[in-house]
Formats: C-alpha cells, structure tokens, sequence
C-alpha cells in the first residue's frame, strides 16, 4: 500500500437489474410466518411432540404445534412419487412461462417453492452438441430411519407424501436439505420401507415389493439450517474443485471464458465470484422471444440475458463446475434453483429469480411458512425486490432491508485497517466502516470491493455489521498485471471513500 492521495476509491451505484424471484404461493395471507421466537432454544424451536407412549405426534416449530398428519379418510391432494428413469435436463428455448403451476406443499413449515426432489451435478454432450446434466454418481448409500440426539443448527419438518411403486419398487422421496435425516415414518397401509440417498442427494424409498396400492407415508425429517442461507467462507473460488464433476475440456473453455465476462474467476473469493454470478443470473428477464446467439445452447442461454428459473440455474450449474464449485441443478414441478458445497460449511441453497407465475398450493391448508435463520447474503438489486413484492413476498434478507430502507443520504466509507498483500495470490484484507453524513453507523449494508478495468474485478463482498464495519479478505489475483490499481467499493448507496491506491 501507498499513502499517496492522488487516487480514490470510487463510490458506485450497484442498482442492476434483477428479474423475479422464484414462484409465488397463492393466498399468501392464508399461510402464517414460521417465526423464530428470541430466547427459545433450538430444541425448543424444534421440538418433538409425544404421546404417554412414547410415540410421536409432531413437532413444535417456532413455537407453534404441527402435529404429524392422519391417514386420509378420502380423497387427498398430496405429491404422488412413481418409478422413473434416471434423471436428466435438456435445456429448451422457452424463455417465459404464462401458465398458472401447481406446487404441492409437502412439508410443514413449508418450504414452497424450494421442496427438493431432483438434483443434477454433473454434465455430458447431448446428441445435438449441447451440454446435458445428468448424475455424477448413481449409487446409492442407506439412509436410516431413527432421532439421533439432537443437533444445534437443524430443523424439523413434517411431511406428507403418497408412494405409487406400481411402475418399479423404489421411488423417490422428497427432502427439505441435502443432508435431511429421517426421524420417524408412518405409512398406511402399514408396509416396510427402506431409504436411500445418491451422490447429488436424491433420496429413495424402497419396498420389497409392490403392495398393490398406493402407500400414503408421514414422516418427520430434520434439516441443517445452514443449508438455506449462511456467510460464505473466505476461500478461492475453486478450493473444492477436486469434488465438482469436470466438464468436457471444450467446454469448461468455454464456460470459464463466459465466466470471466461476468467477473467470476477461478482463483478469485469464492464470496466475490458467487455474488457476481448470483447477481448476473438474477438479472434474466422473462421473455417470449427465444435467444439468439452463436454457439451451443448453453452459450446462448448464458449470454443472452433472457430466461425463466430453469434457464438460470442449467447455465449457473456448468459455469459453477467449470469454476471447480460442486454445483447442483435441483427441480420440483414448479421450480428450479441452484445448490452450491461450500468449503467446510456443507450445502447453500441459491435462489436466483425465475417467473412472475402464480404457483398454487396444493395439499391441506395453514402450513407455517418456514424462515430461514439467516438472510441471504447475495445482491437483491431493486428489479428482483420489485418483482418479490408485486408476487406477494416482500423482502427479507439484509441487502433487500437495505434496499428498501429510506435514503440515508451521502455516504462515507473509510479504511479502519489494511494488510498489503507482498505479492499475488498472497491474502489481503481491508475493514471498512460506513456511516452516514451524521457520521452514524449504516448496518446491514452490502459493499463489494473490484479492482477498475474493463471488465472490473472482484475482490470480496460482504454485509456491514451495526457498527457499520466491514470485513472484506481476499488473495490479489495472480494474473493481475504489474502497477498501481484503482479499486471501487460498491454499495446500494453514493458516497465518498478515503483516497487510496493499490500497488501490487
């Protein structure tokens, strides 16, 4: 680092366009807020309820009772699984969706519009040139049935589902997390059932053999909170490369190529490079006219801005490996979204927007929404927010307050302290505060830190603390030419920045 005052930081506007978010649940105002009650415990958010047997019959979420359903005494709209053949996408050109969906609300608090039933990780050349996804591994692990003691950091669900094994013997079984346990099953009629997992966290039921009618099952499943919003660790982008399926060589090439136009790259934070993706995919927009482009049909996807849920998350998927992040494409009837493994923190799950189509909840009525424990910690630029509150979600993670919050006025951000890196791929660090022009502190407000250029580098993101400071470590990227480098901090505000240079 220099003291020379000659260069600033430069302040900016970061006000992108962002398309809607996911699907939205009819008659919103049905559905209660699963609220996390201050001072509970999490076994007391998340307790199980029993019987003088011992038996039990539900579970105790955010303080409020949901008891383990009955068998249905007649006709019952719940998600019905068959046997099918292994799972497979191939992309299509339909860029918008003007037909109501159908989303069966299986799980309590629910999770609508993200219940997990295929997840994809890997991907082959179609037989017309274009990249298909497909599982990395088929083989399944057993999964068993039964309450380990209880862990800080998950949550429990209730569940509902009706098992067809008139088409094969093992089905597949709906989850809330990749890494779901199974804690108790009833099925009606009584048979036995077994369950399995594969290598992208599909799970299974299997039976012996087919019972002949359909098995109406409940069950009570817990999940790692985690999983649906946490930090992203500081670590380069491709530290987990060793467990993300490799591309073909063509087009990994090419992916990392699209990649760079977006500012996301291998050896840059994983935080900076999943914001710039996150908030490049959020921006799609629905549209009637399909793509144009050359190249396959991932590249044209991936470049032409245009797109519904699945068209986001099938280009995300591919330019995740092709960055060494194990990447899952995940899909249920109405939508599709992203998870990515995070560095010692297990499973993300990452929304990134889809169409302004009303989804209609099936199944029985006034199921607590779920909320997750944290916010999401990518960018929600005003289009995304706009479009969450015309489908009936209004903002809930940190960027979406800030955004939503009344004008503060001028900004100033200034260096609390700084590590210099020696040289590249070395790490460095800034702490930045930000407050307003009383000088109070601005929380919950999201900075990123990019080195100027054309297009401008990522360095590291993060989320202002109340006392308005901000953490942002990073390596200096290793083909970073020689000089002295002007850096842009990004906020959802203007302001000024304490004059400094970068010198590598």
């Amino acid at each position: 680092m220099t003291d020379r005052a000659t260069r600033a930081f430069l302040v900016a506007t970061a006000l992108a366009s962002i398309a809607v978010a996911g699907a939205a649940v009819a008659s919103p105002g049905e559905r209660r807020p699963h609220v996390r009650t201050p001072g509970l415990s999490d076994a007391e958010l998340s307790a199980v309820l029993r019987d003088e047997a011992g038996n039990p019959t539900g579970i105790l979420a955010g303080g409020e009772t949901i008891p383990l359903p009955d068998a249905p005494s007649g006709p019952r709209s719940t998600l019905t699984m068959r046997a099918s053949s292994t799972p497979r996408f191939r992309p299509d050109k339909k860029t918008s969706m003007r037909a109501d969906l159908g989303y069966y609300a299986t799980f309590s608090p629910s999770v609508a519009p993200h219940k997990r039933l295929v997840a994809l990780d890997a991907v082959v050349i179609g037989p017309n040139g274009d990249p298909e996804l497909v599982l990395a591994e088929t083989a399944s692990v057993p999964v068993l049935v039964g309450e380990p003691p209880d862990d800080a950091g998950r949550d429990r669900f209730v569940g509902e589902v009706t098992l067809d094994f008139s088409r094969g013997t093992r089905v597949s079984f709906p989850s809330v997390t990749p890494r779901m346990r199974i804690l108790h099953v009833r099925a009606d009629p009584p048979v036995e059932l077994t369950f399995e997992r594969d290598g992208a966290f599909n799970f299974y039921a299997k039976v012996e053999r087919d019972p002949g009618v359909p098995v109406f099952v409940v069950f009570m499943v817990d999940g790692e909170s985690s999983h649906f919003n946490q930090p992203i660790p500081f670590a380069r982008t491709d530290a987990l490369a060793h467990r993300a399926a490799k591309l073909p060589p063509a087009l990994e090439a090419r992916a990392l190529e699209i990649a760079a136009e977006i500012g996301a790259f291998r050896d840059a934070p994983l935080e900076a490079s999943l914001s710039a993706l996150v908030e490049y995919f959020r921006s799609f927009v629905e549209s009637d006219d399909p793509p144009k482009g050359e190249g396959t049909l991932f590249e044209v996807l991936a470049r032409g801005g245009l797109g519904i849920c699945r068209h986001r998350a099938y280009a995300f998927t591919i330019l995740g490996l092709a960055l060494g992040i194990p990447t899952r494409f995940v899909h249920n009837e109405a939508h599709a979204w992203v998870e990515v493994e995070l560095p010692e923190r297990g499973s993300l799950r990452i929304d990134l927007g889809g169409s302004t189509t009303t989804v209609h909840s099936l199944g029985f009525e006034g199921r607590p929404l779920y909320e997750p424990p944290r916010d999401d910690p990518f960018p929600q630029p005003e289009a995304y927010l706009d479009s969450m509150r015309r489908i009936g979600r209004p903002p809930v993670s940190r960027a979406a307050r800030a955004e939503a919050a009344p004008e503060v006025g001028r900004l100033r951000v200034e260096i609390v302290s700084s590590v210099a890196a020696k040289e590249r791929g070395a790490p460095a660090e800034y702490v930045l505060r930000v407050h307003d022009e009383h000088g109070e502190p601005v929380a919950a407000l999201p900075v990123e830190l990019r080195v100027d250029g054309k297009p401008p580098r990522p360095l590291a993101a993060a989320v202002t603390d109340d006392q308005g400071l901000a953490r942002l470590r990073f390596a200096v990227p290793m083909d970073l030419p020689p000089g002295t480098h002007a850096l842009r901090v990004t906020t959802p505000g203007r302001g000024e920045i304490t004059p400094q240079t970068l010198k590598f």
